[in-house]
């Protein structure tokens, strides 16, 4: 082999390397541009929703939906990050009286506990990040909605007023 030869191996190996490590580098730096809500609620499907206040107001979310056990044992854990118009909405199979937590929630949320009909029971406003209290329904619901902390309050979201769903059967 002469020298030329033996540097052209030189070259095209070490471009190979560089090559392979420039992919693992853009790889590990697109995993970290990614931001963790996206991934904490993959495998979740979406609809939308509205809610009609008493006021007057409606409001339109797009929500992911928690239906199955494993999906409600999930929730919005590992999820950092939710739109000001979105939410996650457990719908459970019959009305029963429920209880939530925080536990690797790192988001603090207003959760509105929805009656058979839509309407809302009850608001528990801004819950704390990572928290293992028990938020209990107060009565029997048939589903939750977590939004952002703030939203009721912001769009003046109050019980009595309805969730317009399929789910609820007033779509």
């Amino acid at each position: 082999m002469t020298k030329a030869s033996i540097r052209f191996e030189y070259e095209k190996t070490l471009g190979r390397n560089v090559s392979r490590t420039f992919i693992v580098v853009a790889g590990i730096i697109l995993l970290l541009a990614c931001p963790a809500g996206a991934d904490g609620i993959k495998g979740f499907s979406q609809t939308t929703i509205q809610i009609e206040t008493r006021a007057g107001r409606s409001l339109e979310l797009a929500v992911f939906l928690a239906l199955s056990g494993k999906q409600q044992a999930r929730g919005l854990m590992f999820v950092d990050e939710l739109g000001e118009r979105q939410g996650m909405l457990f719908v459970y199979r019959q009305s029963s009286n429920i209880s939530m937590w925080m536990k690797n929630t790192a988001l603090s949320l207003d959760m509105l506990f929805i009656r058979r009909d839509g309407t809302v029971a009850r608001i528990e406003k801004e819950t704390r990040p990572f928290a293992l209290d028990s938020i209990v329904s107060g009565e029997p619901v048939l589903a939750v909605l977590e939004l952002n902390a703030g939203v009721a309050d912001k769009y003046g979201i109050q019980p009595g007023d309805r969730v317009i769903s399929r789910y609820f059967g007033n779509d």
